[in-house]
């Protein structure tokens, strides 16, 4: 894992996290996304690269990380709820 400076590295919750709750949060450094628990920032660093954060993002924007969120699954659900019995 790269090797990273405390003050190269500025951590940030989302904007929609309860402040009071535990989450991830997320850093990036030299072109490399950073992860880690906030309830033990001490703790292991999940390290990506920033491409594969980005393609995540966006499969994750798009619905593509529910299985239920693609195209035929979409259609499908939408004939048989429009189906009378």
């Amino acid at each position: 894992m790269p090797e990273f400076k405390a003050e190269q590295v500025v951590w940030r919750k989302s904007r929609r996290s309860n402040p009071t709750q535990d989450c991830i949060e997320v850093a990036v450094a030299d072109g490399t996304v950073l992860l880690r628990d906030s309830k033990n920032p001490d703790g292991p660093i999940m390290v990506f690269p920033l491409s594969s954060w980005q393609a995540l993002l966006n499969r994750a924007r798009s619905g593509g990380l529910n299985p239920g969120c693609d195209a035929r699954h979409r259609a499908a659900r939408l004939r048989n709820s429009t189906t009378a019995p």
